[in-house]
């Protein structure tokens, strides 16, 4: 009677064990699946605002070199040979305005980007008037323009989009913390576990490896 006692607690106890196990690998997949849907996350939404704005900065901070690179040269024909290539970076910048928009989602992003419109408008509009300046030969006129209508825009224009940036950088580093966080939270439970697994699954083998050698001994005996 007391050896089947003792075989119904082991039996028990390395049931407890698979248990344990079992529950380890569930949380493992569990916490892993949370960490991929994270990581993916970051990569669907954050990192490619992130993306397409850094495009459209590079793009206006191009435009403003440009812009002033066609102010000061003494060259007028300098405005029609850049033509081409400021109505490309016009579109593409509308493109990336497209998609940009319907991914905002805070109410930070929304005021911000009311405030491009009007900002944007400037900008432009200061862009033609130097160029057109330029092209009819008024230096002067392309000159103030530049200093008392474009660059005050672009600046704002620019200041805006790194504002913008800053913010899905900031949404980024706080994913990326959350995920750190959840990855040492995992690690931390499933070490616990392992070794509440490994007292348990000793416990057991100790229990059985008396079981088996006591009546041995007084077989013996």
């Amino acid at each position: 009677m007391k050896h089947w006692k003792i075989g119904i607690r082991l039996g028990l106890g390395f049931g407890l064990v698979l248990a344990l196990m079992a529950l380890m690998t569930g949380l493992g997949i569990w916490r892993l699946e949370a960490v991929t849907a994270a990581a993916q996350e970051i990569t669907r939404e954050p990192l490619a605002k992130e993306r397409m704005i850094g495009d459209w900065y590079r793009l206006v901070a191009i435009g403003v070199r440009r812009t002033t690179a066609i102010a000061k040269s003494a060259d007028p024909s300098l405005g029609a040979f850049f033509a081409e290539e400021i109505a490309s970076s016009t579109r593409e910048a509308q493109e990336l305005l497209t998609k940009i928009e319907p991914l905002l989602s805070s109410e930070a992003e929304k005021t911000l980007w009311k405030d491009f419109q009007s900002v944007r408008t400037k900008y432009i509009a200061g862009r033609d008037a130097v160029v057109k300046a330029k092209a009819e030969g008024t230096m002067a006129d392309a000159n103030r323009t530049l200093d008392n209508q474009y660059l005050p825009s672009a600046k704002v224009y620019l200041e805006n989009i790194q504002q913008l940036l800053a913010m899905q950088r900031a949404t980024i580093d706080r994913t990326v913390l959350a995920i750190d966080d959840d990855y040492r939270n995992s690690r931390n439970l499933l070490i616990a576990l392992g070794a509440l697994v490994l007292m348990f699954g000793g416990a057991c083998a100790w229990r059985l490896t008396i079981g088996i050698t006591r009546p041995l001994r007084d077989a013996v005996d």
